[in-house]
């Protein structure tokens, strides 16, 4: 059997900017082979929820637009920026289900300055095994 390389959803860009209201808007376009781009967004207060939690929402929302009417919900539990090992690690905990199964996902990303495209990356860290092999089954 030829060896097939895995297909990955792929971060394109992100865009945080304030609202009036003062609240945080995150924008995060996303890429699916072969060429198919999906944007998703949030708006999260900016004292509760944080740049962080905020494009990791919106990277969620991207990625519940690319699976489209897919049977499976996916949850965004919580992001952290720890540092370690003289810069900034983004952890995000999501919640899955696929398959009539549960589970939990986790990802990370090594965030030099922008924590929020950390955020967003780190998403799709935890969830890229799981779902590309899902979007991208034949």
């Amino acid at each position: 059997m030829p060896h097939r390389p895995q297909q990955r959803v792929k971060f394109i860009s992100h865009e945080m900017e304030s609202t009036p209201e003062g609240h945080r808007r995150a924008e995060v376009t996303l890429e699916i082979p072969p060429n198919r781009t999906f944007v998703g967004t949030a708006d999260c207060s900016e004292v509760s929820s944080g740049d962080l939690r905020c494009a990791a929402l919106a990277t969620v929302d991207a990625l519940h637009r690319a699976m489209g009417d897919a049977d499976n919900s996916l949850e965004l539990i919580g992001a952290r920026a720890v540092r370690a090992f003289d810069a900034h690690v983004v952890i995000v905990a999501l919640s899955v289900n696929a398959d009539g199964r549960t589970r939990r996902l986790v990802g990370s990303f090594l965030a030099d300055k922008d924590l929020a495209r950390g955020a967003a990356i780190a998403v799709l860290s935890a969830t890229n095994r799981l779902l590309g092999r899902m979007m991208f089954a034949e």
